[in-house]
């Protein structure tokens, strides 16, 4: 598209990332963007991305800038924070910002904008409750090298696998999570179609 980008340090050693502190204060929203499956780890679209992931998290549970007032699901305390749409191990990573837990066991819903399949959170689990902790993120993992694991049920992080197949789309697709009911609690868009 023609833009610079780049990446601002507050340091001459790189180690102060300006762009991750602008994540962290919810003024800016993770998006990579001119990647895919054969995208190496050190390539420039993801130096941060572990920081970046760490900083849209608590942004997020905090429910700071867009993540607060910005957010047109603001009052939804299970979320959709990031989709990590490339490589062989796709991840979604929902976030309870609530103060109560969230049994995940019950028939919570997360599809892609095809809505063909939904991934029911329930078949994840061997027992009926799995809670997910306030202030704690789940990461569903999709696509051939997808990680695998028994569920760590009341934990701060716990990772599940909905299935070895890709489901998110490389150029852009939209999440939706939604209650055991069917209602619609979160909606998150990415566009990522290489520049």
């Amino acid at each position: 598209h023609k833009r610079l980008l780049g990446y601002v340090y507050l340091d001459a050693a790189g180690k102060q990332c300006v762009n991750v502190e602008l994540v962290r204060q919810g003024a800016a929203r993770l998006g990579i963007r001119g990647v895919g499956d054969d995208t190496p780890g050190n390539a420039f679209a993801l130096l941060h991305f572990e920081e970046l992931i760490k900083a849209q998290v608590e942004a997020a549970r905090s429910r700071r800038g867009w993540w607060g007032a910005g957010d047109p699901y603001a009052e939804s305390d299970l979320l959709v924070c990031f989709v990590k749409f490339w490589g062989r191990d796709e991840v979604v990573w929902l976030l309870n910002r609530g103060r109560a837990p969230v049994n995940l066991s019950d028939n919570w819903r997360l599809t892609d904008s095809t809505q063909k399949k939904p991934l029911l959170l329930r078949q994840c689990f061997p027992q009926a409750n799995c809670n997910l902790l306030p202030g704690g993120v789940c990461r569903i993992h999709t696509g051939s090298e997808a990680r695998q694991g028994e569920p760590q049920c009341e934990q701060p992080e716990m990772d599940l696998l909905w299935k070895r197949q890709r489901v998110w789309n490389n150029t852009g697709d939209q999440a939706f999570l939604s209650t055991p009911e069917g209602n619609l609690v979160y909606s998150y868009t990415y566009k990522a179609a290489r520049s």
